[in-house]
């Protein structure tokens, strides 16, 4: 990550480099081996700091809402698959509001564009709520809506992929969507799902051989011509 950073900081004007400093610092803050709670806290501080500073970037949010939703479930020290209502637990109702109210000012950032970053990112925090509903609220509902948010994510970056085949960072995103369906379910529930999920259903509806094909062709006639 080192490296790459340096390299894009000679791109940047002095605010963006120092704004991908900060964010590396986050990030590196975020690398927490030995589950300190005490180092959790200080990443999600930073970031909601870095976040003040910068507003108007929506990827800011995502990696504030990533480390809040982490932070929660350390300091619940729940397992990695354990799912917990937040709801009746003193303080942490108003850090749920705060949470979707931060996650939608980041969508505010992102709507009626073309632009694939902001479509990526969009998809991103689309996750954020929908991982959100799936660990912290109550109800057997709370499935089917973290569902609908998760095919919503998955249907933006179908779109963004059909518009540029090379769009690396989406290619990443679903196989960690596709991975985490196939592990955190068992094989009776997967078929349930296939039958009623939406994030199933455009999930595995895109076929990505197609796609890289069809980048393919485009890459040999432009090298024809």
């Amino acid at each position: 990550m080192g490296l790459a950073l340096i390299l894009l900081l000679f791109q940047l004007s002095p605010p963006e480099a120092e704004k991908y400093r900060e964010i590396d610092e986050v990030l590196n803050k975020s690398y927490n081996h030995s589950r300190l709670l005490s180092a959790d806290k200080e990443a999600e501080s930073m970031a909601w700091a870095l976040l003040e500073k910068n507003p108007d970037d929506p990827y800011v949010y995502h990696l504030w809402a990533s480390l809040e939703w982490l932070l929660i479930g350390r300091e619940l020290n729940l397992k990695a698959d354990e799912q917990k209502d937040i709801s009746k637990i003193t303080g942490y109702e108003e850090r749920a509001k705060r949470y979707r109210y931060t996650v939608n000012k980041g969508l505010a950032l992102t709507e009626n564009t073309a632009d694939e970053r902001l479509l990526f990112l969009r998809a991103a925090l689309k996750s954020d709520h929908a991982k959100f509903t799936a660990r912290y609220e109550g109800g057997l509902l709370r499935y089917k809506r973290a569902d609908k948010e998760s095919a919503e994510g998955i249907s933006i970056l179908k779109k963004v992929l059909e518009t540029n085949p090379s769009f690396c960072s989406a290619y990443l995103f679903l196989g960690g969507n596709r991975l985490q369906l196939s592990t955190k379910l068992s094989l009776a529930e997967q078929l349930l799902a296939w039958k009623g999920s939406q994030i199933y259903n455009e999930i595995y509806a895109i076929d990505t051989d197609v796609i890289n094909e069809k980048d393919e062709k485009t890459r040999n006639e432009q090298d024809i011509i």
